[in-house]
């Protein structure tokens, strides 16, 4: 029964919070400019390869 209720929690919680961090990365673009973002982004992409 517990691991039924953690579940829930955890799918509830996921659903909740995708829309938010959508929400946050549009507004942090749109602060920093679609060309700061989009370098920032290959610059953090480029740096996890390593």
């Amino acid at each position: 029964m517990i691991g039924i209720v953690n579940y829930i929690y955890k799918l509830s919680v996921a659903i909740f919070l995708t829309p938010i961090l959508y929400l946050l990365h549009t507004i942090i673009d749109r602060y920093l400019g679609k060309d700061l973002a989009d370098k920032m982004i290959e610059e953090a992409a480029a740096e996890s390869d390593l």
